[in-house]
């Protein structure tokens, strides 16, 4: 029995939802940095190109053999077991294909990359598909009902597995297999979880009529993934043909610890925000309060974390990473001026979806690929640095002509949008300033203890501007707290 079914307040449900989600994400991706970091240690940036280069072909294939479905089966109102058996069928055939597919296309990549060690890495990922395609339906069933308690303690028992996994081949000497082992064993334990929880195995069966309305939308979902996935992998299928595999290997790492909200914690919010929508489609004035709120919220973490990361990145990257990942400093510091607003962008498309509009989110995301790539295509000629400054200067321009799209489809005023986000990026501006002024005037002994008085202190700073500013953006993150105590959710982990 769902929470809804039990009684329980749509947003008691909703914020139950959350804290599951996001305390199952931050216990998750703990665990998983604090083995990420003896792994890179371990690993040398070859390693890292050549799993980015395979990762360009095997994550396109992923939201084609998808094909939207798992959204069809979230979003649509009424969802029968027939209807189920129908959406298998398309799942199956879908992701059988993308097996073989990436198995055959190996050789061609690694040749149009002139990496030989391509191919067997390409190989490798190919089982990931057959083990997707078990659980896509019976994850999307979890997330249909909100039952994400159980979703999420699915995923860090697949994250602890997956680390370990990663961790072990690395020891064993086994380079860039720790890598493919580690997503292998991500995906066999969710496909052996997911269906335990949901109990319903399903056979398929194939009925052209039945599938048509699922298709259609998905369809629409699917190609927006896909210009979003070949938006956001531009600059590494660009700078890999220009840079070659170490220094790819560089920008990749510096894109993996920029984007650690972005990819890491914001699908908490993104997918129990679609499943939320979803129930709420045909109430607007719901739709648009609850779209703001997330932007409000998504905004009061985003520009503190990447603003003081920004600063204290010469002291904090060498610090945790090694002195070998310095070079990733500056590049670091030119992403962390774009990825606030990529983080509130991340707000919307769920809502789009819900409230079925996914045709206006295929179309920013095609504007922003057509941008980003003649962005990357000017900026890797600077290197490394290039390709973060293609960020810095042309995905402002993406996020506004986006967000005006995206407002006006979902009715929610300019104005309203813009109070949202601006306290909170004031505020991180003028901590990101204190930091930086009592990090080049006070003398503190020790990059350890640096590290952390700057912290401590950028954290009093940002409270200190914003409390005035703008007081229920505090609220708003006050309410989640005690909405998510006496839902009876943990807010650290499951």
């Amino acid at each position: 029995m769902t929470d809804l079914a039990a009684g329980r307040s749509y947003r008691d449900v909703v914020t139950r939802s959350v804290y599951w989600q996001a305390g199952g994400r931050l216990a998750g991706q703990a665990l998983s940095w604090v083995v990420s970091l003896f792994v890179v240690r371990i690993l040398s940036p070859t390693d890292y190109g050549l799993a980015a280069i395979a990762g360009l072909v095997t994550g396109l294939l992923a939201m084609v053999a998808e094909l939207g479905i798992g959204a069809s089966a979230v979003q649509v109102e009424k969802l029968d077991r027939e209807r189920l058996r129908n959406m298998a069928s398309v799942v199956y055939l879908m992701h059988g294909a993308a097996f073989l597919l990436t198995f055959l296309l190996a050789p061609l990549v690694a040749f149009a990359y002139d990496e030989p060690g391509v191919e067997p890495v390409m190989r490798g990922l190919s089982a990931m598909f057959l083990l997707m395609a078990v659980y896509v339906l019976p994850e999307s069933l979890l997330e249909r009902d909100l039952r994400f308690q159980e979703k999420t303690t699915a995923e860090l028992a697949a994250t602890l597995t997956s680390m370990l996994t990663a961790l072990g081949i690395a020891l064993a000497g086994g380079g860039v297999w720790a890598l493919v082992g580690s997503i292998l064993m991500l995906h066999l334990t969710k496909a052996v979880l997911f269906n335990v929880m949901v109990r319903m195995p399903l056979m398929p069966r194939w009925s052209a009529e039945a599938v048509r309305p699922f298709v259609r939308y998905g369809s629409i979902v699917m190609f927006a993934q896909i210009a979003h996935y070949l938006f956001s992998s531009a600059d590494v299928a660009i700078g890999g043909r220009v840079l070659g595999k170490e220094l790819l290997g560089l920008y990749v790492v510096t894109l993996t610890v920029v984007s650690v909200p972005l990819d890491k914690f914001m699908p908490a919010i993104t997918k129990v925000s679609f499943a939320a929508f979803s129930r709420i489609q045909t109430e607007p004035d719901r739709v648009v309060r609850n779209v703001l709120r997330g932007v409000r919220l998504s905004s009061l973490l985003a520009f503190p974390f990447y603003f003081g990361l920004a600063v204290i990145a010469p002291e904090c990257i060498p610090l945790i990473l090694g002195d070998k990942w310095a070079g990733i400093v500056a590049p670091l510091q030119i992403l962390c001026l774009a990825f606030p607003l990529r983080t509130v962008a991340a707000i919307l498309p769920p809502a789009l979806y819900a409230v079925g509009r996914p045709g206006t989110n295929l179309g920013n995301v095609i504007i922003a690929l057509a941008i980003m790539s003649v962005a990357f295509l000017l900026g890797v000629r600077r290197g490394v640095n290039g390709l973060a400054l293609a960020w810095g200067i042309a995905y402002p321009l993406v996020f506004l002509i986006s967000s005006v799209r995206a407002l006006r489809a979902l009715g929610v005023p300019a104005r309203s949008f813009a109070g949202a986000i601006l306290p909170a990026a004031f505020a991180g501006a003028l901590m990101g300033g204190a930091v930086a002024l009592l990090r080049t005037t006070v003398p503190i002994p020790g990059v350890a203890l640096q590290v952390g008085v700057l912290i401590l202190v950028g954290t009093l700073a940002y409270a200190a501007v914003l409390f005035p500013l703008r007081r229920y953006a505090l609220a708003d993150l006050e309410v989640v707290f005690r909405r998510g105590a006496r839902a009876g959710a943990p807010a650290v982990q499951p």
